[in-house]
């Protein structure tokens, strides 16, 4: 019954599924022709062989090695090798010139500096956890790509094949319901596709430690509502058009300049401040502006984040109270596609 949309559905995972299959197979190929550089031990020898240097390597109880090179001016560089689970390097001494900017965390990778009377301290850790919502971000965009593919599942049928759809024996609202639900499963599935490839082409570099919170939770049902949100979105967009697809671009283009624009309160100038106001209200309708990563659980709202509409704002909510409006905002657009569709006549 639901046949025509399992073959959407289908053809969109086999789609993806290659395209993460090549993304992968290119990142092994980079991975086998630079491990030289990426492990660092050729700057390690060299160093070592240095004149007027001078170096040493034990072994830590851990099974770590520890590499200590000393060079003429009194600069230091210790590198612990913890194998696949990373390496801490501390680079320090008087000709070190360091610089806050320089503080960075990327994945597994965090740079902090420390700069003092004597020259300063850099050191780099590439074995620190890696947050999950960081994580969840790609599969996020393949899971928002995928839901604007198969959005619209009412609209595609309006087009080709709703005489046939009104002749089939069940009601118009568990056929719909069908559709969407063949839809979420394979949404679901693209986003795990997504972040079992994500976490393997990590590994293939070194061992990535996830870190799981007490929001973790939370986290993963506002990626996974916010993506269901979007694409219910379109189908109460286009459930009484035949085909739509003008119309879902027009959806990504509010979904993404309606926060925007909200800013404008931020503007101490009359006109500016009722225009945020405006675009503010229907930012609460748009999925994509509870996905904001810039904010904390504690509700603390980051520089520049969206003013809120009546005390409340999307960007400030903590992540569980984002997750529920989200999940409340797809069942509304579901409802309105299916009242919408119900109204047609073939």
């Amino acid at each position: 019954m639901f046949y025509v949309e399992w073959l959407r559905a289908r053809n969109a995972l086999r789609i993806l599924a290659i395209v993460l299959g090549v993304l992968f197979l290119v990142t092994a190929i980079v991975r086998l022709f630079m491990p030289t550089n990426l492990e660092g031990n050729h700057y390690i020898h060299y160093e070592m062989g240095a004149s007027g240097t001078h170096s040493s390597t034990v072994h830590l109880r851990d099974g770590a090695t520890q590499t200590t090179i000393l060079d003429s001016s009194g600069d230091r560089v210790v590198i612990v090798d913890h194998g696949w689970r990373g390496k801490h390097i501390t680079v320090s001494g008087p000709g070190v010139e360091v610089d806050r900017r320089a503080n960075v965390h990327i994945g597994s990778v965090r740079v902090k500096t420390f700069p003092g009377t004597n020259g300063g301290e850099v050191s780099v850790n590439t074995d620190e956890p890696i947050p999950l919502a960081a994580l969840l971000v790609g599969p996020g965009i393949v899971g928002i790509i995928i839901a604007t593919i198969l959005g619209g599942a009412l609209g595609k049928e309006n087009r080709n094949h709703l005489e046939i759809a009104w002749t089939k024996p069940v009601s118009r609202e568990a056929m719909a319901l069908g559709m969407f639900g063949v839809d979420v499963v394979a949404i679901v599935a693209a986003m795990l596709m997504a972040f079992v490839m994500e976490v393997a082409g990590i590994a293939l570099f070194e061992l990535p430690r996830i870190e799981v919170d007490a929001t973790a939770i939370a986290v993963v049902l506002l990626a996974v509502f916010g993506v269901l949100a979007f694409y219910a979105l379109c189908n109460a967009a286009t459930s009484s058009l035949r085909g739509g697809g003008g119309m879902k671009a027009v959806v990504w283009l509010a979904a993404i300049f309606v926060p925007l624009l909200s800013a404008a309160a931020l503007v101490p100038i009359l006109i500016f401040k009722i225009v945020g106001i405006i675009f503010g209200a229907l930012a609460l309708l748009d999925p994509l502006a509870y996905l904001s990563t810039h904010v904390s659980d504690s509700g603390q709202v980051a520089s520049g984040a969206v003013p809120g509409v009546f005390g409340y704002s999307v960007l400030s909510a903590p992540i569980p109270e984002r997750a529920l409006v989200l999940l409340v905002l797809t069942v509304l657009f579901f409802a309105l596609s299916v009242l919408q569709w119900r109204r047609l006549e073939a």
